[in-house]
C-alpha cells in the first residue's frame, strides 16, 4: 500500500491470507478507513451507485476503471476531498475536472498526496500507480513504465505474488511492485481506456505551464 495508508503490520498481514474469516474482513474494512484519500473516491461513487463503500463494482471503479464516468456526478467526489485536503491541495479540488476517470491514477498523477503533505511524492508516481502487466519467466513482470515527463516505456519490475496465483503469460494488476489481482480481457480495456484519458489530461496540464 506504500503511503496510502498506516503501517498496521497485523493488517497488511491479513492482506497476504489466501482466505479471510468474517473477523478478517470486517478488521480490514476498518483499516482501510484510515486511507482518507481512498475512501473520498470510494464514498463519492458508492453514493453515486448507491451502493455499499467496498462493494467489488465501487472498488473495481476506483482501481481498474469504469466505463461510466461520463454520467458520474464530479460534485459528490469533490464534497468528499474537502473533508480531507491539506491546505495546499484546495485549489486543485476546486478546479476539479468534470467527466475524467476518477481513479486511483487519476489520485496520483492529478494531487500526488491529499491528506498528507509528502514531498517529492511525485518522484514515486510510477510506484503507487496501478498498473498492469504480463508476467514473464522468473517471476517478473513486463509493464509500461511511468516516466517523470509522463511518457511510458517499456520495463520490467520484479513483483510479490502471495497470495495471488499466476503463470507466465497471465496479466496482472499490481500497486507498489505487490500483484493485487489478475487482469480479463475486459479489465484490460477499461483500465487502458480510463489511464489513456487521464494521462491526456494530465500532459495538457503541462502543456498549460510551459
Amino acid at each position: 500500500m506504500g503511503f496510502c495508508g498506516d503501517g498496521a503490520e497485523k493488517q497488511y498481514a491479513l492482506l497476504s491470507k489466501k482466505e479471510w474469516i468474517e473477523g478478517d474482513v470486517e478488521g480490514l474494512k476498518t483499516f482501510f478507513q484510515t486511507f482518507e484519500g481512498m475512501m473520498a473516491y470510494l464514498t463519492s461513487i458508492a453514493t453515486f451507485l448507491k451502493k455499499d463503500t467496498f462493494d467489488d463494482e465501487v472498488i473495481r471503479a476506483y482501481l481498474i476503471g469504469w466505463d461510466g464516468w461520463a454520467h458520474f456526478d464530479s460534485r459528490l467526489l469533490k464534497k468528499e476531498l474537502r473533508k480531507v485536503s491539506i491546505l495546499k491541495q484546495v485549489s486543485k479540488v476546486e478546479s476539479l475536472p468534470a467527466g475524467l476517470p476518477f481513479t486511483h491514477n487519476f489520485h496520483v498523477l492529478y494531487f500526488g498526496s491529499l491528506a498528507r503533505d509528502l514531498p517529492g511524492i511525485h518522484k514515486l508516481s510510477d510506484a503507487c500507480k496501478i498498473s498492469l502487466g504480463k508476467i514473464i519467466k522468473g517471476g517478473r513482470v513486463k509493464y509500461n513504465k511511468l516516466l517523470p515527463d509522463l511518457s511510458v516505456v517499456e520495463a520490467i519490475v520484479d513483483v510479490t505474488f502471495e497470495p495471488f496465483e499466476a503463470s507466465v503469460g497471465d496479466f496482472v494488476f499490481f500497486h507498489y511492485r505487490r500483484v493485487f489481482g489478475t487482469a480479463t480481457p475486459d479489465d484490460m480495456v477499461i483500465y487502458e481506456d480510463n489511464f489513456n484519458q487521464v494521462l491526456t489530461f494530465m500532459k495538457s496540464l503541462q502543456l498549460l505551464k510551459k
